[in-house]
């Protein structure tokens, strides 16, 4: 699984409901968002399955929110 190919992953493992793998799909995707984001596989994404989309993207600003605060606890 690449960045390249991770969004189409992640709408299999969606559709076959495989959840570990989903889980891992979307790691990848939140630690890689502006690559990922820049993906043919994103692009159609965001035009045939807008709902998944905006849960990456919410799940992509929690994942900022607990990097910032532990980053913020360290200092």
């Amino acid at each position: 699984m690449t960045t390249g190919n991770v969004v189409d992953v992640l709408h299999l493992a969606k559709l076959c409901d495989a959840p570990s793998l989903y889980l891992k799909c979307v790691k990848l995707i939140t630690n890689n968002f502006e690559t990922v984001k820049e993906t043919e596989g994103w692009k159609l994404l965001h035009k045939h399955d807008p709902w998944l989309e905006v849960d990456i993207i919410r799940l992509n600003k929690e994942q900022e929110s607990v990097n910032n605060n532990h980053f913020i606890k360290i200092q």
